[in-house]
């Protein structure tokens, strides 16, 4: 009899996003202004950490 067993990775912990929001603590549309570079900064690094999470679970998928 052949039974198929069903198993399910789970990506390892550095792969899963970690995206904080960076916390703002000015008070004037001048500080909010320059706040921005701080805010690309962290979604880009977030994007970077959800691409390489995709990019393992498309490995996955393919591999058998």
């Amino acid at each position: 009899m052949v039974q198929t067993q069903v198993v399910k990775r789970l990506p390892p912990p550095g792969l899963v996003p970690h995206c904080p929001e960076p916390d703002f603590t000015g008070t004037t549309y001048g500080e909010a202004v320059r706040f921005i570079p701080t805010l690309q900064t962290a979604l880009r690094r977030c994007q970077t950490q959800i691409a390489t999470l995709n990019h393992w679970i498309e490995q996955e998928e393919t591999t058998p």
